[in-house]
């Protein structure tokens, strides 16, 4: 199959780029607190703030990294991390949730571009299904495979409204695809495991009989 996908190009983007931005990270509080005793204080300093419960253990803390990077880590009463956000210098952002074995299960992102990304993993920390969109229209869902993490289907809108559904194998390869290009002129498109076209509608003979007359 030969025929351009605008639309997946984002989604590979924004779930792999945008979305696997948002990385686990568990921070260590080190007390590193800037305290003051003036009264009416109405700005505190520090390196890192940490929040503890009522035990002494750490549950929220927020620093900005050596790279740069502004990390929020709230943790459960056991120290797990379990929710996170993140925001790089070149102001791309990342929203974050982790089960109690510290595996992603949902991500939420925002490159600096403005092209946004949703991604959610199973209780191993596969990705199951992302979503993305940017600002020129581009649109597309991705489902993949619980067991081995491979695409298997994927729904898209290019810029010019032109729709796409997908299909791949187990090795995620593209076996079928529906689509409408901006004219709203339908094809269909089949593929052996090598990739070889097998059933294309319309036929190449009559695409171009159409376009001679």
């Amino acid at each position: 199959m030969n025929q351009t996908k605008r639309w997946m190009s984002a989604a590979w983007a924004l779930a792999g780029g945008v979305i696997g931005g948002a990385a686990a990270t568990q921070i260590g509080a080190t007390g590193a607190l800037a305290a003051t005793h003036r009264q009416h204080v109405r700005t505190v300093e520090a390196e890192r703030f940490v929040v503890v419960g009522p035990h002494g253990e750490d549950r929220a803390a927020m620093q900005v990294t050596g790279h740069g990077i502004a990390d929020i880590a709230l943790s459960d009463a056991q120290g797990r991390n379990r929710a996170e956000l993140r925001v790089t210098p070149e102001g791309t952002a990342g929203l974050g949730f982790y089960n109690a074995d510290g595996a992603r299960r949902l991500m939420v992102g925002l490159t600096g571009d403005n092209r946004a990304g949703v991604a959610i993993y199973s209780s191993e920390g596969r990705q199951l299904m992302a979503m993305a969109a940017s600002d020129n229209g581009d649109m597309s869902i991705t489902l993949y495979d619980h067991s081995s993490g491979v695409a298997r289907a994927g729904l898209g809108l290019a810029a010019d409204g032109s729709p796409a559904l997908v299909m791949f194998d187990k090795q995620g390869k593209e076996r079928a695809e529906l689509s409408l290009d901006k004219n709203a002129k339908p094809s269909l498109l089949v593929a052996d495991a090598a990739g070889r076209t097998i059933t294309a509608l319309p036929k190449p003979e009559q695409v171009s009989r159409s376009d001679g007359q």
